[in-house]
């Protein structure tokens, strides 16, 4: 009857462990886990704008590179590329001579240069500008006459004036007003026009810029 016992409490039933009651984390282990993900989260982020900041510097500090060339023509608003080569610079009321516009053209080693005028002497867009060849600027035409050269006049007379104005394309509409440059010539006196700007003879606002533009 012992042995038997014995047995009886060997192969019975084994006692069930109690499941341990879940316990809800204090407001300090909340707070510090919060923390910790937050950190985490926020380290992220800031990584994540510096490199978007990174690359809007990188397009903000990126200029289009300038075209080789300009198609001739007569262009208002253009902004002065860098390889440009600045051979003249001059306010309206200076007195421009045929025998300074000889010496800029010697000065340029292609052939073609941009006539223009700017509002102030440090402006990098000029208001109206036209694209020629370098010899425009040893031209002997009457205002009257001028010489057409891809859709643009140019004269130079002397006495009188140099300068350029599209082609009247249309004999009912009169061309705009806009696109005409003019500069007094071999006079003792400046001006002139610089497109819807006139009667600049004592202007030094204005000024009269002729750039050499490399060509390739």
């Amino acid at each position: 009857m012992m042995f038997h016992g014995i047995c009886s409490q060997m192969i019975g039933p084994k006692p069930t462990t109690p499941t341990p009651i879940p316990t809800c984390p204090s407001i300090d282990e909340i707070t510090s886990t919060m923390e910790k993900l937050f950190d985490s989260q926020t380290k992220i982020l800031l990584s994540k704008l510096a490199d978007m900041e990174a690359r809007l510097n990188d397009l903000t500090s990126c200029k289009p590179m300038a075209p080789s060339e300009l198609f001739m023509g007569i262009y208002e608003n253009l902004t002065i590329f860098d390889d440009w080569i600045l051979l003249y610079n001059e306010p309206y009321n200076h007195n421009t001579t045929s025998k300074e516009l000889k010496q800029v053209a010697n000065k340029c080693n292609s052939n073609r240069i941009v006539v223009g005028a700017i509002q102030n002497e440090n402006s990098s867009i000029l208001s109206v500008a036209a694209v020629g060849p370098t010899r425009v600027l040893h031209l002997n035409t009457k205002v009257e006459d001028p010489e057409e050269i891809e859709n643009v006049l140019w004269y130079l007379e002397s006495g009188r004036s140099f300068g350029f104005r599209p082609i009247e394309n249309d004999p009912n509409e009169p061309p705009r007003s806009e696109l005409f440059l003019s500069w007094a010539i071999d006079v003792n006196y400046g001006g002139w026009r610089a497109g819807k700007a006139t009667n600049l003879y004592q202007n030094s606002t204005w000024h009269k810029v002729i750039y050499c533009m490399p060509t390739f």
